[in-house]
């Protein structure tokens, strides 16, 4: 546990020193800048790296870990398993790393929902809130204002009734627990050491649909890139309105760290799948890496069937360099993209 607390601590005092106090226009950051090692790792980086032996394949394990590529580090890591599940993996392309817990997935209403979980091998905790919209079937959600992007711990505190416990995990990985308002929320409700999954059913709100069918069907028409950056474009932090019809696309914070990564994509002629990742150290191979963030049933992207414009927000508990990846399989798409603090 000692390591573990010497990494989260390590990685801590890495983004302290590496922070950039830099305007939030609108800068072209498809790709990160290049870092120097020697003054951006972590304590945990001149550790020596630990092993992680592989479990088994077991296709109920997609999401209880975090997942990374097949690369030379892992194969004989594979050579130790059974010839089956390295085969299994090998389909895969990636194998399994630290453990993931899913802390409670909460329905707003009809189309919408909020899954909130923990990573401790990072120090993380997060959320993800995302909007499923039927085609040619809504305005788009109210414009993304200051304050709209809570932390883990009090959006979790926002979505609860006082029943329902706290994970300790929450508040203790929240860079964000002992501000006032978050504080306040917290009084009186218990604080409990679980990674148990607390989701509770709700009673969803109905949804009024009729809002802007005429502007939501046409974003696929000729027309269409007017219209998406007129209905789905603004301005907020490091943001980007690729509103003319794209095939693959990545968009990230650059040199900066954020908290939050947003986008709301329109498929076209065809389904588009999407990626929000961030980077973080690798404490069982010694190295920088991307880590897709999980999205729901098994999967660690979006998938947007031709025809639907969709939402998703992914609150981060610390500041990380972040990235969201675009590809159209057929046809095309339309994205805003966004990350802030």
């Amino acid at each position: 546990m000692a390591a573990l607390e010497l990494f989260t601590q390590g990685e801590c005092m890495s983004d302290q020193r590496g922070r950039a106090r830099r305007d939030d226009k609108a800068i072209d950051t498809s790709r990160e800048e290049a870092v120097d090692p020697g003054l951006d790792l972590p304590i945990a980086a001149f550790l020596p790296v630990m092993e992680q032996p592989l479990p088994p394949f077991d296709p109920s394990n997609l999401s209880r870990y975090v997942w990374r590529e097949i690369d030379e580090s892992s194969r004989p890591l594979l050579a130790r398993l059974d010839p089956g599940s390295r085969r299994a993996y090998e389909r895969l392309g990636r194998v399994p790393g630290p453990r993931r817990y899913e802390l409670g997935s909460f329905q707003i209403d009809e189309h919408r929902f909020v899954s909130f979980e923990a990573i401790p091998a990072f120090g993380e905790v997060s959320y993800s809130e995302i909007a499923e919209v039927p085609p040619g079937s809504t305005a788009p959600p109210e414009k993304v204002r200051d304050g709209d992007s809570p932390s883990p711990l009090m959006r979790f505190l926002q979505l609860t009734d006082r029943s329902v416990p706290v994970p300790l995990v929450l508040r203790e990985l929240d860079d964000e627990s002992d501000a006032p308002e978050v504080e306040r929320a917290l009084e009186g409700r218990d604080v409990v050491d679980s990674l148990a999954d607390l989701g509770r059913p709700a009673d969803l709100r109905r949804v009024d649909l009729r809002a802007a069918l005429e502007a939501a069907a046409s974003v696929c028409s000729d027309a269409g890139d007017d219209v998406f950056s007129g209905n789905y474009c603004q301005s907020k932090g490091i943001w980007h309105c690729d509103s003319a019809a794209r095939t693959k696309l990545t968009r990230g914070s650059g040199s900066k760290r954020r908290k939050v990564s947003h986008s709301i994509i329109a498929a076209c002629n065809g389904s588009t799948r999407l990626e929000h990742l961030f980077r973080h150290w690798d404490f069982w191979n010694a190295k920088w890496t991307w880590q897709a963030v999980y999205y729901n049933d098994g999967k660690w992207h979006q998938q947007i069937p031709s025809g639907r414009t969709w939402y998703w927000q992914h609150v981060g508990s610390r500041k990380r360099r972040r990235e969201i990846r675009i590809e159209a399989f057929q046809g095309y798409f339309r994205a805003w993209t966004a990350f802030y603090n």
